[in-house]
């Protein structure tokens, strides 16, 4: 179990430093734990604050079961390209402020443990759909996922957080995905026409703002391919093949 609640900042130094056989995910690999001791003593001021501020969160262990590396999560581009490490801290604890303040009819969805279906329907032709909400794979682009599964293989994935703003609680979507690259273009065009020809990344994002209604967000963002977070120096030569989204075209339509 990764617990902080008790830990002072500095106790949680000691122990990712001379207790590294205990820590979940990627505190276990030496280099990580490195990276994050540098970046604290290049920033102290804006980790120690965020360290204490996310110790401070209802259900913290709960949330580091899910994102063990939620303490380091300010240090790299979060949601978009560039920003400030406070401005990322903030977004990641405002986003869990507003989801643990929901009535539960709506927490069970935005603050799960593991997938939970939102909604199921059927193709056509009786093709099974359903659309999940889970903690988010990319823990980049957001705290959120969710995903269209077509007889239980995904399709489409967005992934979000809900920030604080002066105009109130926004959504900001950080990613839009499609399939996996193992998922041939066949089921697309198969899972595209059993829902009567709308595409599974428009179904995902419908799904999305209707859930983001019932939440009362009116208001979205959405990244685009300029300002995504794999645009930032950082990670320009390793994703320079690998990442080929064009997200203006479809937030244009």
């Amino acid at each position: 179990m990764f617990s902080i609640s008790n830990l002072s900042f500095i106790g949680f130094l000691k122990r990712i430093i001379f207790s590294s056989d205990s820590l979940p995910g990627k505190w276990e690999h030496r280099k990580f734990r490195f990276m994050y001791i540098l970046r604290c003593s290049i920033n102290p001021v804006v980790s120690i604050r965020y360290y204490y501020e996310l110790r401070s969160l209802p259900c913290i262990e709960d949330i580091l079961a899910i994102h063990p590396t939620l303490p380091a999560r300010i240090h790299r581009p979060y949601l978009h390209k560039g920003g400030r490490a406070w401005t990322r801290g903030q977004y990641i604890l405002e986003h869990y402020r507003f989801v643990q303040n929901l009535p539960e009819k709506y927490s069970k969805f935005l603050f799960p443990q593991k997938s939970v279906s939102l909604v199921q329907f059927i193709g056509k032709d009786g093709e099974n759909f359903d659309i999940q909400c889970s903690p988010s794979g990319f823990d980049r682009e957001g705290e959120l996922m969710l995903s269209l599964f077509y007889n239980k293989t995904v399709i489409a994935r967005l992934t979000f957080s809900v920030i604080l703003t002066q105009n109130g609680h926004i959504a900001f979507i950080g990613g839009l995905q499609g399939a996996p690259k193992n998922t041939g273009p066949d089921v697309i065009r198969c899972a595209t026409r059993a829902c009567y020809g709308i595409f599974p990344k428009r179904i995902i994002f419908e799904a999305f703002c209707a859930l983001m209604k019932a939440c009362n967000i009116s208001e979205c963002l959405a990244v685009s391919e300029h300002s995504h977070v794999f645009r930032q120096l950082r990670y320009w030569y390793q994703k320079r093949k690998t990442f080929v989204a064009v997200y203006s075209d479809f937030w244009s339509l």
